[in-house]
């Protein structure tokens, strides 16, 4: 069993137990008493802000863990993280939830969004529904689809609910089947994770093997990899300028610093 079998494995249970705690009729009812499903309402565009050009847009990933590196940061406060990245000049804010492997907390999103103003994305192993809703629950204004764990009509049907909740769609993928499948589906913003999700081993040459197969008319995120100021020139020379960073944002002894120099 691959260590992305053992994720979905688990988060399949994790799913059912949070249904148990709070059905998705109540979680539903919770939003609309909360005015959180009327249009517009508290939503920051994650669309919007990785739609510039002309900049270098990065999507600062909040995480404390991941199964390849095991624990990256043992002092996590993901609020005050939160804080230097947008002080730092990010574009939105990666929220890792899961937590028997990213070591995360549905939480993380509310403490995150009550120091920010830019929109937060979650980053999680999507497979139910319900994990949608309770993302608008939480204060998510995106998440992470990812193709490789979707099927054609439940990645359909996904981004179907997220546009109901007003939530945009960050999808993931690994080959051109993926990519295949997102436009069917009509995604809009496009990751190429360089990670391989069956063994977490990193390929440079992911993102830029898949880029000349997903046109002009999409936004393309570069995910996973960026360690230096050079890795971000020799992309955005080829003509990617949004990238969502986590580990070596995580480990800089001054964040802020780092995310400044890396859009300079």
């Amino acid at each position: 069993m691959s260590i992305l079998d053992e994720i979905i494995d688990n988060k399949k249970k994790e799913v059912e137990l949070h249904k148990k705690n709070l059905s998705i009729h109540n979680l539903q009812e919770l939003i609309k008493i909360n005015g959180q499903d009327e249009a517009g309402f508290i939503k920051r565009d994650f669309y919007s802000a990785l739609s510039s050009k002309d900049t270098i847009n990065i999507i600062a990933e909040i995480k404390k863990a991941s199964p390849s590196k095991g624990t990256i940061l043992e002092k996590f406060r993901p609020a005050e993280l939160a804080h230097d990245c947008e002080m730092g000049g990010a574009s939105a804010i990666s929220v890792l939830t899961d937590e028997k492997f990213f070591k995360g907390k549905l939480e993380h999103l509310n403490s995150v969004r009550a120091v920010t103003e830019i929109p937060l994305l979650r980053k999680d192993f999507i497979i139910d529904e319900y994990q949608i809703i309770q993302s608008k629950w939480y204060g998510a204004d995106a998440i992470l689809l990812i193709g490789r764990i979707l099927e054609q009509k439940k990645l359909e049907d996904f981004i179907s609910i997220s546009s109901e909740y007003n939530i945009d769609i960050l999808y993931e993928v690994h080959d051109k089947e993926d990519i295949t499948k997102g436009i069917k589906a009509g995604v809009k913003i496009f990751g190429v994770n360089n990670r391989d999700l069956t063994n977490f081993e990193v390929d440079h040459q992911n993102v830029l093997n898949l880029s000349r197969k997903i046109s002009a008319n999409y936004l393309l995120v570069s995910e996973s990899g960026i360690q230096s100021k050079s890795d971000i020139d020799n992309l955005y020379n080829l003509g990617i300028n949004n990238f969502l960073i986590g580990e070596s944002i995580m480990k800089a002894k001054n964040r802020r610093k780092f995310i400044e120099d890396l859009r300079s």
